[in-house]
């Protein structure tokens, strides 16, 4: 499988969309589980959190929102377009990916 997945790879590499497709794809997840913890300890934990070692004080709400809303504009650069006019040399297919991906956990959620 290992090996499919590899020639499968290098076959689409040569085309710059698929490229710059999979680069974004791969950086997506963490970018938004970043900004999830980052927003989540904003709204649901601002003050029940345990301090740790580098413990942040009173500037700990404007570090959470800092770090969330950095965090969304690097996701929402990632799956944007990387030219414009968009045209098939030129989109960003990541967005309808991630789609598809979310499509698909929620029937399987559904199912089970």
């Amino acid at each position: 499988m290992f090996g499919f997945g590899a020639i499968l790879l290098c076959t689409i590499l040569p085309s710059q969309v698929a490229f710059t497709s999979l680069v974004s794809a791969g950086g997506i997840p963490t970018i938004a589980a970043y900004c999830m913890i980052a927003l989540l300890r904003l709204t649901m934990t601002p003050d029940h959190f345990k301090g740790s070692y580098f413990y942040l004080g009173r500037y700990r709400r404007l570090c959470y929102l800092a770090a969330a809303l950095f965090n969304a504009l690097v996701f929402s650069v990632m799956i944007s377009p990387f030219y414009f006019p968009v045209d098939a040399q030129t989109f960003n297919f990541v967005s309808y990916a991630r789609l598809d991906w979310m499509l698909m956990l929620t029937v399987i959620h559904r199912r089970a």
